[in-house]
């Protein structure tokens, strides 16, 4: 089956992933203590039953998140994920991931509390931007101003909506087994010529408001699991993935994704690979096309912070590099073969060029 791309989100790969039977492990009892967390600004406190988060910077230190117990270093956040900590070579360094997360971050045991967490702090307005400020100093990428693509929105609802309508009553007028999924937020439809539909517009909000993530992986899987059945991609002569209006999500969801559509040989079974990974860059059935515009050139977690008079506000704190040490960040990942998306031009005169444009290569037709 061969498999093009309409267009592409910001799908963010963390690197140095945490195995998932590291992660699933049980984190002794020397995990309690004070722990700095390596490049976030963060110090955690584990014991009692509970994970305390401070939010540190040379100026400040105020009280974050508290994370309840749920066993053997596990904390369920209020996100609806579970932290898992544990130690790593020696009982000084521990490493801490989410289930919701494809990579993790490195803690350093600390003596104590620093000394500025332990005094309330001043809650003045003055004070209160002096943390501000100095909150994105340190931690905020050294980027340059106007770093945001001309012309890129943060997709909403109600533009979601939109789309979803316009697609159903322009590409999928003749299309069947027509199915939705997460709470409308994926869509699958077979497309006349055996080739099949995928639409995905978030990486999230599938189970409802405050669910957890277990939750939306589980819808997740029931989607890919009740689309994807052997028999059809059997059938399938090629699938376009639609990612327009994708306001990102949990990267581990859109690592899922991928994973259900890679092909991957057993090397303990068959000897002719040598590497899993070679197979699946070098002898994946068919090659990957992205057709659009620009993704947003949004790749970093939006790492949330508290003022000391209460005020929330949130900032990017990572910057994801390419082997050569280049970023996509405000320019976003481009496409390799150019087509509008959703303008007003399109939506006027009933065109969607990039699926079109999809539908034709897969075809044979250019």
């Amino acid at each position: 089956m061969r498999t093009l791309t309409a267009t592409v989100a910001a799908l963010s790969l963390a690197a140095d992933a945490v195995p998932a039977a590291a992660a699933s492990q049980a984190g002794p009892p020397d995990t309690d203590g004070v722990w700095r967390m390596d490049g976030y600004g963060t110090v955690l406190v584990l014991g009692g039953g509970a994970l305390q988060e401070y939010q540190t910077t040379s100026v400040s230190c105020v009280k974050g998140d508290t994370s309840p117990q749920t066993g053997p270093g596990t904390y369920a956040t209020t996100d609806g994920s579970v932290l898992t900590v544990r130690t790593g070579h020696d009982r000084d360094h521990a490493l801490l991931a989410a289930d919701s997360s494809v990579g993790h971050r490195r803690l350093h045991r600390l003596n104590a509390l620093p000394a500025g967490c332990a005094r309330p702090a001043a809650t003045d307005p003055r004070s209160a931007f002096d943390v501000f400020w100095q909150t994105f100093e340190e931690n905020y990428p050294d980027r340059r101003s106007g770093q945001v693509r001309p012309g890129t929105h943060m997709p909403g609802p109600g533009l979601d909506a939109s789309v979803k309508k316009f697609i159903e009553a322009r590409d999928l007028n003749d299309a069947s087994h027509r199915q939705d999924f997460g709470s409308g937020r994926i869509t699958y439809a077979d497309l006349p010529g055996d080739l099949g539909y995928l639409r995905i517009s978030g990486f999230g909000g599938y189970a409802g408001e405050h669910a957890p993530y277990t939750a939306e992986q589980a819808e997740l899987d029931r989607a890919l699991n009740t689309v994807l059945t052997p028999g059809r991609t059997e059938r399938l002569q090629g699938l376009v993935i639609d990612l327009r209006v994708n306001g990102g999500g949990h990267d581990s969801l859109g690592v899922r994704i991928a994973l259900k559509l890679t092909f991957i040989v057993d090397t303990w079974v068959s000897d002719h690979y040598g590497d899993p990974h070679a197979e699946v860059h070098s002898h994946r059935p068919g090659r990957t096309v992205r057709i659009g515009q620009p993704t947003q050139g949004v790749f970093s977690d939006v790492m949330d912070r508290y003022l000391p008079d209460g005020l929330v506000f949130g900032l990017p704190d990572e910057e994801y590099l390419t082997r050569t040490e280049g970023t996509f960040d405000g320019t976003g990942i481009p496409p390799q073969l150019i087509e509008p998306v959703f303008t007003k031009e399109e939506f006027a005169k009933m065109r969607d060029s990039a699926f079109d444009r999809a539908v034709n290569l897969l075809s044979g037709r250019g």
